[in-house]
């Protein structure tokens, strides 16, 4: 049994003693008090050799493969210890006697701890791993010594049952005080981590100093005295009895500085120095912390304390910013594992931002973050130390409209809050992110009036001077695509937080939900994420039936409905709105877009009837109003897409005369153009009748008034749209561009004038070369020279077509928006083969077939 006493305090009594020996050799150790010690033994006695190899111990040898254990356990060495256990022993240790299982369960709490404490983990499995063994060495008879009993105490308070902890003192009364007070101080420090108020840890500070008193070394009770004022000090500073903590340091000080002078007061007078700079007394702080600083080691970690609080004092006395950095920095570079640490990198990050270097500010802060998430201790006024200064240089940057910079702050902040985030810091990300949107659009609109104004200028980089600065560039289309799918990606994620936002604040502040709701949804609208707009506009109509935004969120829920296609839906919403509350802003909104899905949906006459309404018929709707702008220029389309073109024309004409100044003027003449040129097909038919001269004549003249009209137009639309950047305009719009060169010169070619038409189509040919459509304008110079009989210059020109149709592969003929009919075809065929254009030259060189 002695045998077995032996291995139980081989191992327990040295790691326990080097605890208590670090906690009272370092200067600082007891100001460390929210950690548990770092044990420091440093023991080279034993080096054994690998027991891999051996073979599997008989009953006799368990004793001696425990013994080993215990020595490898000793040693701090507990991957050598985990090997023999496991490999050695478990697998036999049915065999062994009672008192040797007991031995191994011992060991294998030893182990357990041993490894908590190297890797300085703290796992509540991991305690009750270490109960579980000792408990189970207990069962089978042994009888645990101070050391263990010790152990197990501190086990009880890592899993918080303090109440058993603390009788395990009453079977340490024969052992050393030391043992006795070291447990209740793992419970205070346990309850410290857990920010217990002084109130609280009142009575135990009382037993602790009782037991204290018991302490026969001189040095150890001071030790641990001081440990103990400190920590009273702290908790009347806990409470805001800053001045009472301040009179009691200073009182018990003289008492330590009459019992054994003051070399090692440092500690004290860096509390003292706090408790001054708490109070805004900070030259006092200041002289305190000096005067610690002095009687410091240089290796001691409480001279990182001492630095930080030299660092905030600079920036609260002096707003020296980098004299505050260089005693952050030291404190950060040089004491890693200070307690002080995370604060002097907090203080570092936060001086770097303020003087700008925010990428450095920004990383740091970042350090911080990971360490505070790793340590559920971290909330109240110590995480506000962390969460303040980031949150102030979000704040800073938003004030400054850098959002960009703001949102980098603020994202520092999300792993903080690990699962819930607080209702404020979703409303910010919101903002942020649909300010970010908003302006990255602005500023990609201002970017584009600038290059307009330049090019008006003639301000390009051609022919530059030395020194002269380029205007801005006008955005390529691949641009102008980053730009706008990163603007609908910060709404989208606007319009997250801000739902985020009206659901943590339901219940609680209803106005709140309200506008964070809608707020996501015109978001999620702008983001062109319909689905999620229809989702939440849903939401809204719902819970909120007296909003007055109600009606306007059924409008917006039948827009977005439409853009997603599903027209149905959309259109007995917009009926809804009209039927329902006919006189309101909102009904009057849902007209256009009602017509709008009829035409989707093929209803077309109920479209007609719609828009008519509006524009004749409508006792609240003007000429001036933008119902009335949308209404006119959907029947214009309207007619124009069902081949109406006289009711088209009419309709055109009066959108162009009323809004021809607006942004849709091209548009709107692009098709009043077109409308004249395809009117055109009637107008030949009425010709093929049998009519007086007269008639005919009158109806030539009216058509060549609508060609020549429609050639005007079409100039107009080509003229206002080449000075739009590429990149900025619509996909309709470069569409009517490009086709309004080849149709204009269609005109000149049906009004009979066909060297003007062979002028329009080379300079449509050259302008669209690496299009398709170039081929129009080139078959059409051939067709249009074999008019005038010029059969030469048409081979030539023929020549020219051949070659640029055997650069255009086949498939692309079937693009419907090409400026190509079958006339153009048939018109190319019918003087190829009367005047054979392709001729020998063609037949040798195995000309490409006609589509």
């Amino acid at each position: 049994m002695a045998e077995q006493n032996d291995i139980e305090d081989a191992g327990a009594e040295a790691e326990l003693e080097a605890s208590e020996q670090a906690q009272t050799d370092d200067g600082a150790g007891w100001s460390n008090i929210w950690q548990v010690p770092t044990l420091l033994l440093g023991m080279a006695v034993f080096v054994l050799g690998v027991y891999l190899a051996l073979p599997e111990p008989e009953q006799n040898q368990y004793m001696k493969v425990l013994e080993e254990v215990a020595l490898y356990v000793k040693a701090r060495n507990p991957d050598q210890a985990q090997r023999l256990l496991e490999d050695k022993l478990e697998p036999n240790i049915g065999g062994a006697t009672r008192p040797e299982q007991a031995t191994y369960y011992l060991l294998w709490g030893d182990l357990v701890y041993l490894q908590q404490d190297i890797n300085r983990w703290d796992k509540p499995e991991n305690h009750q791993r270490v109960l579980r063994y000792y408990q189970r060495a207990q069962d089978l008879g042994l009888s645990l010594g101070p050391a263990h009993l010790q152990r197990l105490a501190e086990t009880y308070v890592a899993l918080k049952r303090d109440t058993e902890a603390m009788e395990i003192i009453a079977q340490l009364k024969d052992a050393s005080a030391q043992r006795r007070y070291m447990v209740i101080r793992r419970i205070i420090e346990r309850r410290l981590h857990n920010h217990a108020d002084a109130h609280e840890l009142a009575p135990l500070m009382a037993r602790f100093d009782d037991e204290l008193r018991q302490e026969t070394n001189k040095q150890a009770r001071r030790e641990q005295e001081m440990w103990s004022v400190g920590v009273q000090a702290e908790g009347l500073m806990g409470i805001d009895e800053v001045e009472k903590s301040i009179e009691y340091l200073q009182r018990q000080m003289i008492h330590f500085m009459a019992e054994g002078g003051d070399e090692d007061l440092a500690p004290l007078r860096v509390l003292l120095a706090g408790a001054f700079q708490r109070l805004g007394e900070h030259e006092q702080a200041q002289r305190w912390y000096r005067l610690a600083q002095q009687k410091l080691d240089t290796v001691d970690p409480l001279n990182a304390r001492v630095l930080v609080g030299l660092g905030q004092l600079d920036l609260a006395m002096t707003g020296d910013v980098r004299a505050a950095l260089e005693n952050f920095s030291v404190a950060e570079a040089e004491y890693p594992t200070a307690p002080s640490y995370i604060h002097a990198l907090i203080g570092r990050a936060d001086c770097e931002a303020r003087l700008g270097s925010h990428p450095e500010a920004i990383e740091h802060f970042g350090q911080a973050v990971k360490i505070v998430t790793k340590d559920l201790r971290w909330s109240g006024d110590d995480l506000g130390r962390l969460v303040d200064p980031i949150h102030g240089h979000f704040e800073l940057n938003v004030e400054r409209q850098d959002f960009s910079l703001a949102l980098d702050y603020l994202s520092l902040l999300k792993p903080v809050y690990r699962d819930e985030m607080p209702p404020r810091l979703l409303l910010e990300f919101a903002v942020t992110y649909e300010q970010i949107a908003e302006r990255r659009l602005a500023e990609y609109k201002r970017d584009n009036l600038m290059a307009d104004e330049a090019a008006d200028d003639g301000s390009t980089d051609d022919g530059m001077a030395d020194g002269d600065v380029a205007g801005p560039a006008r955005p390529s289309p691949a641009q102008v695509r980053l730009v706008m799918q990163a603007a609908a990606a910060r709404y989208a994620n606007a319009a997250q937080y801000y739902f985020d936002h009206a659901h943590a604040v339901t219940g609680d502040d209803d106005e709140a939900y309200g506008l964070s709701l809608w707020s996501s949804a015109v978001n999620y609208d702008k983001a062109e994420l319909w689905d999620k707009a229809i989702e939440v506009y849903t939401e809204f109509i719902k819970t909120r039936p007296d909003d007055p935004l109600q009606l306007e969120a059924i409008n917006h829920l039948g827009g977005a409905y439409q853009s997603s296609g599903q027209h149905p839906t959309a259109a007995d919403l917009f009926k809804r709105l009209v039927e329902e509350h006919p006189n309101t802003p909102e009904a009057y909104k849902s007209l256009v877009p009602l017509a709008r899905s009829h035409v989707a949906m093929g209803e077309n006459d109920a479209a007609e009837r719609v828009l008519l309404y509006v524009v004749t018929s409508h006792p609240a709707i003007t000429p001036s109003s933008m119902q009335y702008q949308e209404a006119v220029v959907e029947l214009g389309k309207l007619y124009y897409q069902t081949h109406k073109y006289e009711d088209a024309i009419a309709r055109l004409t009066e959108a162009v005369d009323r809004y021809g100044q607006t942004r849709l003027a091209p548009t709107l003449r692009f098709r009043l153009a077109d409308t004249y040129r395809r009117s055109i097909q009637a107008i030949d038919s009425s010709l093929g009748e049998p009519l007086p001269h007269s008639k005919v004549v009158v109806i030539r003249s009216e058509k060549a008034r609508r060609l020549e009209q429609a050639q005007v137009l079409f100039s107009q639309v080509i003229s206002e749209l080449e000075g739009e950047p590429a990149a900025a305009m619509e996909p309709l719009e470069k569409l009517y561009l490009r086709n309004a060169y080849f149709y204009r010169a269609d005109c000149a070619y049906d009004l009979g004038r066909y060297e003007q038409a062979i002028s329009l189509y080379d300079l449509a040919a050259k302008r669209w070369e690496a299009h398709p459509a170039s081929l129009v304008a080139l078959v059409q110079i051939v067709n249009a020279y074999c008019e005038l009989g010029k059969t030469q210059e048409a081979k030539v020109a023929n020549d020219r077509a051949r070659w640029q149709l055997k650069r255009i592969p086949d498939e692309a003929f079937n693009d419907p928006t090409l400026p190509m009919t079958r006339e153009h075809w048939q018109d190319w065929l019918r003087w190829t083969s009367e005047l054979n254009l392709f001729g020998t030259q063609a037949s040798a060189s195995g000309g490409a077939a006609l589509p």
